[in-house]
């Protein structure tokens, strides 16, 4: 008998909500026209800076300033749908005046890309890891493409990141992750404690073929890889765990630009006496092109930290 029990809902509660829903996307629309309009007087500004000789990046945090607080309003409701929803839709006008300073700066002749707004690494190719047979597997791999690499030897990790950090080497070669894709907890605190840049991962098996585990190679500056038809880009980033809504927003917007979550960590480090708490992202895309998410982090979240770009993790 159950089985012939069917709810229906109010013709009314349909029809109003189908209203509204077409209410929405004619307000979608108007919001739309409002962002394109703050895009073209944000490019103009952006051109002058340009011209005089400042770069993207400068340009970005300058634009930064006067951005602040874009598309968010007084709520007149105290529901609490009511904010979440606001918040929401404040976070993908956002997403799409970044998308469309990137197309329009583009079009008008600016070079803007990931390369760009991420300093490359400066020096020649001297690299420094702890020896083992594992690590030359990884060695081999990630220099392949190396004009001259020279390697010398470290007693610890923490010596070849000193090494690194005093100029007496370039990249270090650190294990990243074990088995299952668990980072290391010795090497995350050296990254963060030393600011290093991740420029490329590879799995690397030993001479039995299960040890499965990934190396990284590390730097100061970061390497932004080319990317074939066929390759999938990373960007993983550090960002504070303490603001509310930050990492919903984020992930919110990361999808309206086509881009997936591939991974996400939650670190705390002790800084001066204090414990403070950190999620690591890792997003990808196999169109490789982060630059409107990175511009949208640079406009609306400028703390964020790009912890490095790489590719074909799997």
């Amino acid at each position: 008998m159950l089985d012939d029990v069917v709810f229906t809902p109010e013709s009314v509660t349909v029809d109003n909500l189908s209203v509204l829903t077409n209410s929405g996307a004619r307000l979608t629309e108007r919001r739309t026209c409002e962002i394109s309009e703050l895009a073209d007087t944000a490019v103009r500004f952006s051109l002058e800076l340009f011209s005089s000789g400042m770069g993207i990046y400068e340009i970005l945090s300058l634009l930064s300033e006067g951005l602040v607080g874009i598309g968010r309003g007084e709520s007149p409701s105290e529901l609490a749908l009511s904010d979440a929803y606001g918040s929401f839709v404040s976070a993908f006008d956002r997403a799409e005046l970044a998308t469309l300073l990137v197309d329009r700066l583009r079009l008008a002749g600016v070079s803007v890309g990931a390369s760009d707004m991420l300093p490359e690494v400066s020096g020649d190719e001297r690299i420094i890891y702890v020896k083992n047979a594992l690590a030359d597997e990884a060695y081999d791999v990630l220099t392949e493409n190396f004009r001259d690499p020279r390697v010398s030897y470290a007693k610890s990790f923490k010596d070849a990141v000193d090494s690194v950090v005093s100029g007496d080497a370039t990249y270090c070669l650190l294990p990243l992750e074990e088995r299952g894709g668990t980072r290391l907890s010795l090497v995350s605190e050296l990254i963060f404690r030393h600011d290093l840049r991740i420029c490329c991962i590879t799995p690397v098996f030993g001479y039995e073929g299960n040890a499965d585990m990934k190396y990284a190679l590390m730097a100061l500056g970061y390497s932004v890889p080319e990317l074939a038809p066929d390759d999938d880009g990373y960007l993983e980033i550090r960002i504070r765990a303490e603001e509310d809504g930050t990492l919903a927003e984020l992930l919110s917007v990361a999808s309206y630009l086509g881009i997936s979550v591939y991974r996400i960590n939650t670190l705390t480090f002790d800084t001066d006496g204090v414990t403070d708490g950190f999620h690591e992202i890792v997003f990808r895309s196999d169109k490789g092109d982060f630059t409107p998410l990175l511009v949208y982090l640079t406009l609306f979240s400028p703390a964020f930290i790009p912890i490095g770009m790489y590719k074909n993790l799997e």
